[in-house]
C-alpha cells in the first residue's frame, strides 16, 4: 500500500532511489527524465511501469478506484506519447528490454485483471491497448537483442504475448520464433555446469527465473514433450546456484551482482536440490567453492555458534530468511548445532560475456553466516571513478602492479578448465583418496555432492590460476606482454584454514599491491607483537590472518575505509545504488625480483602456526606442532599435508 500511495503523489522508488517524477506542461509524465542522479537506469525502469502491479494490488484490496484510475491514466498517456519506432532503439520507452519487461510484468497482469471491467477498458481504450500490444510484439520480433540476458527476457516476453493474445495476427508465429530463439540462446549462453556465461549471480537469477517461467508456461499449456526437454535445462541453472550459495543463503557478488537470497529462490523453485556441504568445482565457469565443517576446536576458539542459514548474532538479513531451508536440508541436531560451514569462492575462470569485472583470481571467504573477505558488488553503471572502482581490480581481492591490474583472459571458454586448462588454472585434492564432487551442472541432484571415501590421511584441496601484468609505462599487452607473471594458489585445509600463495615473477623495479576487502561488519586490527598478523572481528565470528614474504622488501600496510580521493577505495555495495564504508587492507611492497607472499586465514588463532619459505619458493605452513602443509607454487600438484587433523 505504501508504494501505491506514494505513486498517487508521483513519488517513486527505483533501484533504491526515491524521487518525485516531473510532469510535462500538459500534465503527463516526463518519460525521458533520468532521475535525481541523471542516470539512464531511472528512465528505463520508470518506463517498465512496475508500479502498476502495486496500484492493482491496492485497488483489489481496497476497492478504491483512485488506484485503478492512476494505472489507466498513466497507460493512456504512455501510449499516446510513444508510437512504435521503425527500428532498434535505446530510448527510455522502446529499448527492447524495457518493452519486454513492461508487457510481461505490468501490462499483461493488469489487462488480465481489469479486461472485464467496462469502466477500465471501454472499447476505445481496449482498441488502443491491443494495438500497442501488437506494436510491442512486432518490435520484439524484429528488433530484439542479439545475445545475452536481454535476448532471453525479450523472447520470453514475446512468448507470453503470443499466449496471452492468441487471436492477434501472427501470434502463433511469435510463439514459434520465440521458443526457437530461447532454445538457441540456452545452448549459446549456458555452460554445461549450469553457469550463465555472463558469470554474474544477479543475471544468473534473471536467466533462471526467465527459463523457469518458460517451463511453467509450457506446463500450463500442456506441452508435455517440451516440458520434458526443458526440465533438466532449468534444473541445471538452479543447480549452479546451489553450488555457489554462501552459508548465509546469499550469493557471492561476482561480476555485476546484488546481495540476494539464493536460498529463497531454491526453496521456491527447486526444493529438491541438495545443498553441497563439500567443495565443488565448476570447470566451465572456472570457479572453485571450497566448503568444509569447521573443526570443533576451531569453532570454539572463534566463538562461532550455529551453522549455515542462521548464525546467532549475525547481522546478515539473508540468514534469517533461510531458516526453513536449513531445516529441510540438515539433520536435526541432538544437542547443539553443527560447527559452521567454512566457505571460499575462488575465480580461476573466464571473465564473463557481459557485466564483467576485473576480478580474475579474486577470493572471498566466509565463516558460517559471517562474511569476511568479500567482492564489493556493482553500485552503479554510470561511467566514472566509482564504476571504475567497483568493476575494476581495485575493488577486488587481487594484486596490482604499479597500480595496474593483470590480464583478465577470455570472456568465455569453449572447453572446461582442468589441470592444464585456461592459463594454467587447475584443481587438486592431495593427501587423500577422496573422490572429488561432481560439477554442479550434473542434472541428477544426488550426484552433486557424493560423500568422499574414507581416508586416514588428512586432505588438502588446492586450486590455482595464472596471469600476467603489462608494463606500467606501456600497458598495452602487445607492447610488453611479460612485465610480470602472477600465480595465485589457494589451499584449503578442511575444517582448519585457507592459505593463499601469490607468486610474482619480475626482474624490474615495481610496486606490488595486495588488496583484501572486508565485509562492512568487520573490524580489522593488528596483532600486537606479531608483524604481519591481523585479527578480523565480527559479532558472530573471528578470522585470524598471518602473512609472510619470501624475502624482506620495503613495505607499507594500511587500512583504508571510505576514501574518495585520489581514487575510491574502502567501499562496499550490497545492492545497486547502495554505498557502504568497508575496510580494505592494502599492502604495498617495493620489489625488483621474484617474490612470494603467503597468507594464512583461520577461524581459530593457531598460536603455534608458522610459515617458512625456502629460496626456491617451497613453502611449509605449520598449523600446529602435529600438522604441517607443504606447498610448491611451481608444481601445485606436489603439495601435501601431513600429521593429524584436529
Amino acid at each position: 500500500m505504501a508504494t501505491a500511495d506514494a505513486a498517487l503523489r508521483d513519488t517513486f522508488t527505483l533501484q533504491g532511489v526515491t524521487a518525485v517524477q516531473p510532469r510535462r506542461p500538459d500534465g503527463g509524465f516526463d518519460w525521458d527524465w533520468r532521475g535525481p542522479r541523471n542516470d539512464p537506469e531511472w528512465a528505463w525502469f520508470f518506463n517498465r511501469h512496475l508500479v502498476f502491479t502495486d496500484l492493482l494490488a491496492a485497488y483489489q484490496q481496497t476497492g478504491d478506484v483512485r488506484y485503478r484510475d492512476r494505472i489507466l491514466v498513466t497507460l493512456d498517456d504512455w501510449i499516446a506519447q510513444h508510437p512504435a519506432p521503425s527500428g532498434i532503439t535505446f530510448s527510455a520507452a522502446w529499448r527492447p528490454l524495457e518493452a519486454a519487461r513492461r508487457v510481461m510484468e505490468s501490462w499483461i497482469p493488469v489487462y488480465a485483471a481489469l479486461r472485464d471491467d467496462p469502466a477500465a477498458f471501454p472499447p476505445e481504450r481496449r482498441a488502443r491497448f491491443v494495438a500497442s500490444i501488437r506494436d510491442h510484439a512486432l518490435h520484439l520480433r524484429n528488433h530484439h537483442a542479439f545475445s545475452g540476458n536481454h535476448l532471453i527476457t525479450e523472447m520470453l516476453a514475446l512468448t507470453r504475448l503470443g499466449l496471452a493474445f492468441p487471436d492477434l495476427p501472427d501470434a502463433a508465429g511469435w510463439r514459434s520464433y520465440a521458443l526457437d530463439r530461447l532454445a538457441r540462446a540456452y545452448e549459446d549462453q549456458v555452460y554445461p555446469d549450469g553457469a550463465h556465461k555472463e558469470l554474474s549471480s544477479h543475471y544468473q537469477r534473471v536467466v533462471a527465473l526467465n527459463y523457469q517461467e518458460l517451463l511453467d508456461l509450457l506446463r500450463a499449456s500442456g506441452q508435455e514433450e517440451a516440458v520434458r526437454e526443458w526440465e533438466p535445462r532449468v534444473h541445471r541453472l538452479w543447480n549452479y546456484f546451489a553450488a555457489i550459495m554462501k552459508p548465509d543463503g546469499a550469493n557471492p557478488l561476482n561480476n555485476d551482482s546484488d546481495t540476494e537470497s539464493v536460498a529463497a529462490l531454491l526453496r521456491q523453485y527447486a526444493p529438491h536440490i541438495r545443498i553441497p556441504q563439500k567443495t565443488v568445482r565448476l570447470p566451465w565457469a572456472g570457479q572453485v567453492i571450497f566448503r568444509s565443517r569447521a573443526a570443533a576446536a576451531a569453532a570454539d576458539a572463534a566463538g562461532v555458534r550455529g551453522s549455515e542459514f542462521g548464525v546467532q548474532g549475525s547481522a546478515n538479513a539473508a540468514a534469517a530468511n533461510n531458516a526453513k531451508l536449513q531445516t529441510r536440508n540438515s539433520k536435526p541436531a541432538a544437542t547443539a548445532p553443527p560447527p559452521p560451514l567454512l566457505y571460499a569462492f575462488f575465480d580461476i575462470g573466464p571473465r564473463g560475456t557481459d557485466h564483467d569485472h576485473a576480478d580474475f583470481l579474486h577470493v572471498s571467504l566466509s565463516v558460517g553466516a559471517s562474511d569476511f573477505l568479500v567482492d564489493n558488488g556493482r553500485y552503479t553503471y554510470t561511467p566514472g571513478e566509482f564504476r571504475d572502482y567497483f568493476a575494476g581490480p581495485s575493488g577486488h581481492n587481487v594484486l596490482l602492479l604499479d597500480g595496474f591490474g593483470p590480464d583478465q583472459g577470455p570472456r568465455a571458454v569453449t572447453a572446461a578448465a582442468d589441470a592444464a586448462g585456461v592459463r594454467g588454472s587447475g584443481f587438486r585434492v592431495q593427501g587423500s583418496d577422496s573422490r572429488f564432487p561432481s560439477p554442479a551442472g550434473n542434472p541428477e541432484p544426488e550426484t552433486l555432492n557424493p560423500e568422499p571415501a574414507a581416508s586416514a590421511a588428512p586432505a588438502v584441496e588446492i586450486a590455482w590460476g595464472d596471469t600476467t601484468f603489462a608494463s606500467a609505462s606501456r600497458p598495452a599487452f602487445a607492447a610488453n606482454p611479460r612485465a610480470a607473471d602472477w600465480r595465485r594458489l589457494v589451499a584449503h585445509v578442511p575444517g582448519r584454514a585457507w592459505i593463499v600463495v601469490d607468486r610474482v615473477i619480475t626482474f624490474s623495479p615495481a610496486t606490488l599491491t595486495t588488496l583484501w576487502h572486508w565485509s562492512p561488519e568487520c573490524t580489522v586490527e593488528p596483532v600486537p607483537g606479531q608483524s604481519g598478523s591481523l585479527i578480523v572481528s565480527r559479532p558472530s565470528a573471528t578470522l585470524h590472518v598471518r602473512h609472510a614474504a619470501s624475502q624482506p622488501v620495503p613495505a607499507d600496510r594500511q587500512q583504508i575505509t571510505a576514501r574518495s580521493r585520489p581514487s575510491p577505495q574502502g567501499w562496499h555495495s550490497p545492492r545497486f545504488n547502495m554505498l557502504e564504508p568497508a575496510s580494505c587492507t592494502q599492502l604495498d611492497q617495493a620489489i625488483r625480483a621474484p617474490l612470494v607472499n603467503v597468507w594464512l586465514f583461520s577461524p581459530a588463532a593457531l598460536p603455534g602456526a608458522s610459515i617458512r619459505i625456502s629460496a626456491d619458493h617451497r613453502i611449509v605452513v605449520q598449523l600446529d606442532p602435529a600438522t604441517s602443509l607443504t606447498l610448491d607454487p611451481e608444481a601445485p600438484g606436489k603439495s601435501a599435508v601431513t600429521g593429524t587433523m584436529r
